[in-house]
């Protein structure tokens, strides 16, 4: 991934991918044509022997991170168009390593990478000299796919690396264990044993490895065995139970037994670990104690009558009967319990299962591969498992993964059949063998629609940084950050509440040199007026009551970078006379000293009401006014970009979907309509809360105008609905109706059914007419 959208390619020659295998049409045989052609096949060799060494140097075991970053730096010259003045940087993990000539530019090319542990990296290229604009700058396409590619390979690589280290160190601790260690799979079926787990129960790890845990549990231990593997799995702790095991010779032993549950990085269970330790020394103890017991008792029960005696051993045997068939009646419907639970949890599941038999025939589907096809799944049954995907491009790949070992099985994307009306599903295909029989395959297919959904959406090119819109009032302020970023000037950005005033901002700071520094955002109206100067000069130890201690102001924080005065109006005249200096002189004094210290910021103020009235009515300099609007932005509101509102409610649509898991698809065409018409007093903000406020309240996969805010369907000039559909103020109406049948006319009841204060219910009853 990179830090920053890539624009669309122009239609120029040098971006023109070329075929080797493609036959040339005669007629573009000029040396020019012929010489583009060339000068692109080499472009993408370099990026394919780049590759090829980057992916050889991976196969370098023992080298170490340091040595291997040096090695794919000094690869990155090479690779590029301008070899000669092209550098390179390589960061990662406190690592900076750079080719001999690397200096920072404004050409430069980056790819990021987030590796595990929350391990950042990035790859950078940069030109030493300024060289033609090509599609980035001055680079081309074939070298954006060849960074970014770099940075995904060296990703996988180096959490590959980490992971093997991380599994050495447990694997010697699962070794070296004085206790036995088992692990098993959710269906009870030995995966690995311990060492320790071969001398104490007297079996090799061949032996046990496939079989039941049960050949290791005597048959009246069985069901606690089950109940304790039941009660794990179900997310219950259990530690430092007593049970009993049997060894190879059939010797019954008594443990402490504790059971871990194993689950995926998804936190989907895969199996158990069971930890057992021999209590037999204690037991021994415990059953001396008793014997001594029953040898006091017996001597007590000989003076009894042998009638009593034999009664009430009658009455025992009798008890103990009972018991045992209540138990076995317990165990048997625990066990039909967890049959039906598992069977439940399933067909719950939204990620399709398929069991494959060694003929390739389908022999299971779960419910969740409902979620991905709209087509009845149980037809499949019995047929070949490849009727399932019908994707002629990428079903090859999938076959050819079924036919490898599980090492080198990688996930194949892949699309499910679409039935008319129903969206396009894309999916991700991931292989694996039935820990029960090695013959048959279990097929995993997770649903990456929604990943691709955000991809696309954010490689839209209605998108500025983190702004979107393609209205020509948005796209004017688009071009006016372009020119901004060119130069350092104070930047005052105008507009009303929830126009997105500090996304302009980080956007002006992020495309332009000081992208590198921090970028520090001050609400001027949240400052202490009492205090404020020494937020923002800084203070030196006992300039004022509570100053233990030197501190940097805002200022000072923000060097380097770019400081963000949002609402500057609000700041008091008193520092605005100090502001003032500090803009023009570019230094600042600390409270409590005389030094001067000079700072090197790019101030950027912003405001939602008028300045040049505030400067008549005296509440704000007229000097400072002009000083800080040097640069100026006027963000439009939203009811001026209507054009805007179906792009930015797909955008947020988008996210409130990643982010809260709600199945909502689409707006219908009637809320869209809504949201056309409506005034939208608190702008972008206001309308990203609406959405947010719709996903949340939806029961349906389409937003309809009943899901959104009251504000909203409240709008005097309310659209009716067409295609014979009631308009959204009639449902309301119907709504309500229904809502006080069902309460009985309890309007308190009503209104809290409906999700409403009573104030808005009693309103709406008096526009219904109703007393």
């Amino acid at each position: 991934m990179t830090d920053h959208t890539t624009p669309d390619e122009p239609s120029s020659s040098r971006t023109t991918h070329f075929d080797p295998g493609q036959k040339i049409d005669p007629s573009l045989e000029t040396p020019e044509q012929l010489k583009k052609a060339l000068h692109h096949l080499g472009e993408r060799v370099k990026e394919l022997t780049a590759l090829h060494t980057t992916a050889r140097l991976f196969q370098e075991e023992h080298a170490s991170t340091e040595s291997l970053l040096e090695k794919i730096a000094a690869l990155l010259p090479p690779s590029w168009q301008y070899p000669d003045i092209t550098a390179g940087r390589i960061c990662f993990d406190g690592l900076n390593i750079t080719t001999p000539n690397f200096q920072d530019t404004p050409w430069v090319q980056r790819a990021t990478f987030q590796c595990q542990g929350n391990r950042a990296g990035s790859i950078e290229v940069v030109y030493l000299e300024e060289k033609p604009h090509e599609v980035e700058g001055p680079f081309l396409a074939e070298e954006r796919h060849l960074i970014n590619s770099l940075a995904e390979m060296l990703k996988i690589h180096l959490d590959r690396k980490r992971s093997h280290e991380e599994l050495r160190k447990l694997s010697k601790v699962y070794m070296d264990a004085t206790d036995p260690i088992i692990i098993e799979d959710l269906n009870g079926i030995i995966v690995d044993v311990n060492p320790e787990t071969e001398r104490v129960y007297g079996w090799t790890s061949q032996e046990l490895i496939g079989q039941s845990i049960m050949q290791l549990v005597p048959p009246e231990g069985q069901a606690l065995s089950q109940e304790l593997r039941q009660q794990c799995q179900q997310g219950h702790v259990v530690r430092n139970i007593s049970s009993y095991r049997r060894s190879k010779s059939g010797a019954v032993m008594p443990i402490l037994i504790s059971l871990s549950l194993l689950t995926e990085e998804d936190g989907q269970p895969t199996g158990l670990a069971t930890f057992t330790k021999d209590i037999s020394e204690l037991k021994e103890a415990e059953a001396e104690l008793r014997k001594a017991h029953n040898e006091l008792e017996q001597r007590v029960q000989i003076r009894t009558a042998e009638l009593s005696k034999a009664n009430h051993a009658l009455t025992q045997e009798i008890a103990q009967r009972k018991e045992a068939e209540h138990n076995l009646e317990e165990a048997l419907e625990k066990i039909q319990r967890s049959h039906d639970d598992l069977q439940a949890i399933m067909n719950q599941l939204h990620i399709g299962m398929a069991l494959v038999n060694r003929e390739g025939k389908i022999v299971f589907l779960s419910q969740g591969m409902r979620h991905l096809s709209l087509r009845h799944p149980e037809r499949f049954i019995g047929h070949s498992w490849e009727q399932l995907f019908e994707d002629k491009e990428h079903l090859p790949v999938l076959i050819d993964m079924m036919d490898r070992p599980l090492h080198k099985r990688e996930r194949v994307k892949i699309q499910m059949p679409s039935v008319a009306g129903g969206r396009t599903c894309l999916v991700e295909v991931d292989i694996r063998e039935d820990p029960r029989d090695a013959e048959q395959k279990i097929l995993y297919v997770y649903d990456t629609s929604e990943v691709e959904d955000l991809r696309r959406l954010l490689s839209d090119t209605g998108k500025f940084q983190d702004i979107i819109g393609k209205s020509p009032e948005i796209q004017a302020v688009f071009q006016q950050i372009q020119e901004l970023t060119r130069v350092d000037s104070t930047v005052l950005i105008e507009g009303e509440t929830g126009t997105g005033k500090e996304l302009v901002a980080r956007a002006i700071h992020r495309a332009s040199h000081r992208q590198h520094g921090p970028f520090i955002a001050v609400n001027c109206a949240g400052l202490t007026e009492s205090l404020v100067a020494s937020q923002l000069f800084g203070h030196k130890r006992g300039a004022f009551t509570g100053a233990v201690s030197d501190q940097e102001g805002l200022f000072e924080a923000a060097e380097g970078g770019t400081l963000f005065l949002d609402e500057i109006g609000d700041v008091p005249l008193s520092i605005q006379t100090s502001l003032l200096r500090v803009l023009q002189e570019r230094e600042i004094t600390r409270l409590g000293e005389s030094k001067l210290r000079k700072i090197d910021v790019r101030v950027i103020a912003a405001t939602h009401h008028s300045l040049a009235k505030d400067v008549k009515a005296g509440q704000f300099r007229e000097d400072l006014l002009y000083r800080i609007r040097v640069g100026r932005i006027l963000l439009p509101p939203l009811r001026e970009r209507r054009e805007d509102i179906p792009l930015l409610s797909s955008a947020f649509l988008g996210q409130c979907r990643a982010t809260t898991g709600r199945p909502v698809e689409m707006i219908s065409q009637q809320a869209m309509r809504l949201l056309m018409g409506y005034s939208w007093p608190g702008n972008v903000r206001e309308l990203q809360h609406a959405i947010e406020f719709a996903v949340i309240r939806s029961r349906d996969a389409t937003l309809q105008p009943l899901d959104f805010p009251p504000e909203i369907l409240e709008q005097k000039d309310l659209p009716l609905l067409t295609k014979g559909h009631q308009s959204p103020i009639r449902q309301q109406d119907s709504t309500i109706m229904e809502a006080l049948e069902k309460t009985g006319g309890n309007r308190s009841a009503a209104a809290k059914l409906l999700g409403i204060s009573r104030v808005t219910l009693y309103r709406r009853l008096h526009r219904l007419g109703i007393q």
